[in-house]
């Protein structure tokens, strides 16, 4: 853990690299990083904050507790949430999928060498279940560098596999030490999900085998309906351990449609959601699966 107090620092490109037709790899920088931590979870991520045209500054805010502010009068920077590829002394990697009209993903296709960005401290929610001897990983595109930090951090002997969803086949990709072993084994579902394409890996993954003796662990990661739909098979269907499941969701397909049905919910829905909310955060790990079976139970009820 840093020794110094959090603060959201300034980064700069040191590269950028297109890994596949739907992925970049921009490696961040610069004196401000020098001693940037690690959490050591296969699934650190950071905030990033964005300058509001290509070459300016991004606004710094300043941490408070698990949050942060900008002084009075200082317009928010756009921020986004994103996986820690790889971290290196001085060094991290962030991969952007490849897709129009999104703000990241555009500012990535344009960053030239030395663009500046704002890059928190890292944030982890996966603790790998020591007791498990095979991992399964279901995941879209915006999942795979968590995938791959996954693969990477396996303890030797453990069986893993993953089902996975990308636009083109050729973003199809795993870590290179994962060629060298049979010990991970991967269904590709090409041009699936997303936000291109009808999702189809939940499909697979619900006629998947599954052990629910505690053996295995089953990660899930990636837009936000699809991995509603496989933690409700683990959590309603098999009743899979919870200490044994991670599922979370990056993103929301056509999230402005969804955001506008969001917004139009009466107040008595609005207030309940806001109680769960705080249920969520103030819960234990254990208690906050029951607290998001409401939380989603709402969701279904009202078309969300």
């Amino acid at each position: 853990m840093p020794s110094s107090p959090a603060r959201v620092r300034r980064a700069e490109v040191r590269a950028n690299t297109i890994l596949s037709p739907g992925m970049r790899r921009v490696t961040l920088g610069g004196d401000d990083l020098l001693a940037y931590p690690t959490t050591g979870s296969p699934d650190e991520y950071v905030r990033l904050f964005f300058p509001d045209a290509a070459g300016a500054e991004p606004r710094l805010p300043r941490v408070v507790g698990r949050g942060w502010e900008f002084d009075a009068g200082i317009a928010p920077s756009p921020m986004r949430t994103y996986t820690v590829r790889a971290h290196r002394p001085g060094e991290i990697d962030i991969d952007f999928v490849r897709h129009a009209g999104g703000l990241a993903a555009e500012w990535a296709e344009g960053a030239r060498l030395g663009a500046p960005l704002g890059v928190s401290e890292p944030f982890a929610q996966y603790t790998p279940a020591a007791s498990a001897t095979r991992i399964t990983l279901v995941a879209d595109a915006t999942a795979l560098p968590a995938v791959e930090r996954i693969i990477e951090a396996a303890p030797p002997g453990t069986r893993i596999r993953l089902f996975c969803e990308v636009a083109d086949p050729r973003d199809a990709r795993l870590p290179a030490a994962a060629a060298h072993t049979d010990a991970v084994s991967a269904t590709w579902v090409h041009r699936s999900g997303n936000g291109r394409f009808a999702s189809r890996v939940a499909d697979i993954v619900l006629r998947a085998e599954l052990a629910t003796d505690g053996s295995e662990s089953v990660w899930v990661a990636g837009e936000a309906a699809m991995t509603r739909r496989v933690r409700r098979h683990l959590r309603h269907t098999l009743r899979f351990p919870a200490d044994k499941t991670h599922v979370v969701g990056y993103w929301t397909d056509n999230e402005a449609a969804w955001r506008a049905r969001f917004d139009a919910l009466g107040a008595e829905h609005r207030a309940r959601l806001d109680t769960l909310y705080g249920a969520y955060a103030d819960a234990t790990e254990a208690g906050r699966e029951a607290v998001l079976d409401e939380i989603y139970a709402l969701y279904d009820s009202v078309g969300l």
